[in-house]
């Protein structure tokens, strides 16, 4: 949608009021251009990574081992960038 908007981000504001109405479509959309990291965690730390999402998640699923990540990243990005 970015690139068809002629834009290189595209904005939740950016798109049609029809399509505001589907809110997992605006952020499928939102989150297109952004950047993906494909990481490999060995196996002995695999099992405390599931706990440790679960203990603040509630449940072990891909979105919340996505926000686990993601968490971990962005606060070694700002301590180290």
């Amino acid at each position: 949608m970015a690139e068809f908007l002629g834009k290189p981000r595209v904005k939740k504001e950016d798109m049609t009021q029809y399509f505001q109405k589907f809110p997992k479509y605006c952020q499928y959309f939102e989150d297109s251009p952004k950047v993906r990291v494909h990481i490999i965690i060995p196996t002995e730390y695999v099992e405390k990574f599931r706990k440790a999402v679960i203990k603040k998640y509630g449940t072990f699923s891909a979105g919340n081992s996505n926000k686990a990540l993601q968490e971990v990243a962005l606060k070694w990005i700002d301590e180290n960038g």
